[in-house]
């Protein structure tokens, strides 16, 4: 629009105003619409389409020295739901959003699967930014329970790993990879006496 009315100066008597303006609306509508598609609604993180997406084009890039996965589950999602119902199983994963928002660095990419499953992309420079992040995640965890303004605590499975490029691995399998850590840890967690 600010073009527009530089030009309609130039060019009295041309109506060009009002159709940068629809332009510029229309642009500002379709940007709308793709951050929504990209969007996990209740949360607000980004969606199983966009990990899928940013995770190949992670791997597609080889400037990118290292990547990093971490998969998450809530434990006892269904107990949530089922004992304090559904309003209160969907303010466990908005809580869970902005834990992991807190426990993580604005670079990451923090994924709501679908359901109670969580996903964040890492790019690494060292491995401890991947190691410590679910440590981080834990704390956060804790602090939340501790705070107890909710009728319900929270408990996560975590796994995560290194995306080794030499391995040749598809996204799919290395998803594959760090959903058997995520599982390895919700059966380590189910073995421990409460």
């Amino acid at each position: 629009p600010i073009i527009a009315s530089n030009l309609q100066i130039l060019f009295f008597g041309i109506s060009i105003v009002w159709l940068a303006l629809s332009l510029a609306l229309l642009l500002v509508y379709f940007e709308v619409q793709n951050n929504q598609i990209d969007t996990d609604h209740l949360t607000g993180l980004s969606n199983r389409r966009y990990f899928d997406q940013h995770l190949l084009q992670l791997i597609a890039d080889n400037r990118i020295r290292e990547i990093g996965c971490i998969m998450i589950d809530v434990n006892d999602f269904k107990k949530i739901n089922d004992r304090y119902g559904h309003a209160s199983g969907d303010e466990a994963l908005e809580a869970i959003g902005g834990i992991l928002k807190r426990a993580l660095r604005k670079s990451d990419v923090i994924t709501r699967l679908g359901g109670d499953e969580f996903a964040i992309l890492m790019e690494i420079s060292k491995v401890d930014d991947l190691t410590l992040a679910p440590e981080r995640i834990r704390s956060q965890v804790e602090s939340f329970n501790q705070a107890n303004r909710e009728p319900f605590t929270l408990s996560l499975s975590i796994g995560y790993s290194l995306y080794d490029r030499s391995s040749g691995l598809s996204s799919d399998d290395f998803i594959r990879i760090v959903d058997q850590k995520m599982l390895e840890d919700k059966m380590t967690s189910k073995s421990v006496p409460a």
